[in-house]
């Protein structure tokens, strides 16, 4: 089991179990899923009913697709233009000035508004897919997957970690007097 094989697995299980949760959160509460589309204010009503209808089977399909090692790279491009869409979406909305939106993840508390963390998770997971797709290697040996997993559940701790340690600088900052 090379390195290469180890990192295209961890890989693997981060998207693939991110989007099956986010299509599955978000089929289950549509209606949430509807506004937090339509607060972004990027496309028409008729758009966002479209985007709320086919995001959340197509995550799902990419992700048990994605975990099942099937059908790359044809499903994992798709997922990529997920992710950079998804980045763009709220970068346009932060320099709007508007962070007080749900990032429409399906997976973040709801009420924490966007930052560039959101940005850089997705582009992250956009590499992720980049790196499956084209150049990492896939191994299904038992060994390989499961030690695969546990490199994967270390960088999403590692990830809330940074992320949590920022938004905790953020709230210890001392407030002005006004």
């Amino acid at each position: 089991m090379s390195e290469l094989e180890l990192l295209s697995g961890a890989f693997r299980w981060i998207l693939g179990v991110s989007l099956l949760l986010a299509g599955l959160k978000k089929l289950r509460s549509l209606s949430d899923f509807r506004s937090a589309v339509g607060a972004y204010e990027l496309v028409g009503p008729r758009a966002s009913e479209f985007v709320t209808k086919a995001l959340p089977p197509i995550e799902v399909v990419c992700g048990v697709f994605i975990l099942m090692r099937r059908a790359e790279p044809y499903v994992v491009l798709p997922a990529v233009a997920l992710f950079c869409v998804f980045a763009g979406a709220i970068g346009i909305n932060i320099v709007r000035g508007r962070r007080d939106l749900d990032c429409g993840c399906g997976l973040a508390p709801s009420g924490g508004g966007i930052g560039w963390a959101h940005v850089i998770r997705n582009i992250l997971l956009a590499c992720m897919a980049i790196a499956i797709a084209l150049l990492l290697p896939s191994s299904s040996s038992r060994a390989t997957i499961l030690t695969s997993l546990g490199l994967a559940v270390q960088i999403m701790l590692g990830w809330w970690l940074v992320v949590g340690l920022s938004s905790w600088q953020q709230v210890m900052k001392p407030q002005a007097p006004t």
